[in-house]
């Protein structure tokens, strides 16, 4: 599975088998990012200034016990159905949301919201840190001279076996 983001008020979950889109997920305004969590069981979407989440099923025995309303896309490339699912969604992070990245463990969201830095808990959701401090601002910028970044943490987060960089630890 793969989630895009499209720029309106939804995500399009992709089945890579079938290179082919599965279901909509509607949002309450334009995703901007996406993640997935390192165990593939849930997505992460950045809407305005906050971030929703949405399991992710996969496989026929998941998509049997699925939310009533929900379809999957029809065959042949028919378009995606929409997923009714219960949005879980963070508090406001002051600022658009324009980067997200899981940690490896799967356990914390690293958000670019403006120009900080948010830790959420990836279950609930709470913010678990915000950029604001200095100590903060200067340990990511150490981060940053080395070589990481959101990006490289996501791609590192990303492959399988996840082969993270030792900057994307934290």
């Amino acid at each position: 599975m793969a989630v895009v983001a499209t720029g309106g008020p939804e995500v399009v979950v992709v089945d890579l088998q079938r290179a082919a889109p599965r279901v909509r997920v509607a949002l309450p305004v334009p995703a901007t990012s996406v993640a997935v969590a390192a165990d593939g069981t849930q997505a992460f979407a950045g809407a305005g200034a906050a971030v929703s989440a949405f399991p992710l099923d996969d496989g026929p025995a998941a998509r049997a016990g699925e939310p009533a309303g929900a379809a999957p896309a029809g065959a042949g490339g028919a378009e995606p159905a929409d997923e009714a699912v219960a949005l879980r969604t963070s508090p406001d992070l002051g600022a658009p949301v324009t980067g997200l990245a899981g940690s490896p463990g799967g356990a914390t969201l690293f958000v670019a919201a403006g120009r900080q830095l948010v830790l959420l808990d990836a279950r609930d959701l709470r913010v678990l840190r915000a950029s604001a401090s200095a100590a903060w601002r200067s340990a990511w910028r150490a981060r940053a001279a080395a070589g990481c970044s959101l990006s490289r943490c996501a791609v590192a987060a990303s492959r399988s076996p996840p082969r993270p960089a030792a900057c994307c630890a934290a």
